[in-house]
């Protein structure tokens, strides 16, 4: 194993305890809501919502939007443990763009946007927990 190897396994096991010791279920806390983005920069879905999440981010001060590109294969893992603690089916599995709020996730753009703009307004009582 190289030395480059063990300095990325390293640091993604680091990022990853880090991000354990702080919980796994994203939720709403009295701040606001943080929503977990997970998209990649091929993707023309997911650059259709660049200005959803932007507009997002503008009208709610509160809502805090954490993105992570795919492309970067740290990233990639980081989704595959998301997908895990979430129990995403497997036909969704790797699938972007996809988001993780509160204890439910939503692949796609139609979904994402209705079910996102449904929480960050209060009205999401239709919402599936998974």
């Amino acid at each position: 194993m190289s030395r480059r190897s063990i300095c990325k396994k390293l640091i993604t096991f680091i990022f990853l305890a880090l991000f354990l010791c702080n919980g796994w279920m994203v939720y709403a806390t009295e701040e606001g809501d943080t929503i977990v983005y997970f998209y990649s920069s091929t993707c023309s879905s997911c650059q259709r919502l660049e200005g959803f999440f932007s507009t997002i981010q503008s009208d709610y001060k509160n809502v805090s939007i954490i993105k992570y590109n795919i492309v970067d294969l740290n990233h990639k893992s980081l989704l595959d443990e998301y997908n895990e603690r979430y129990h995403v089916s497997e036909e969704h599995e790797g699938i972007v763009p996809v988001v993780f709020i509160h204890d439910k996730y939503f692949t796609g753009e139609k979904t994402i946007k209705q079910y996102t703009n449904d929480i960050t307004h209060g009205c999401c009582a239709q919402c599936k927990s998974i």
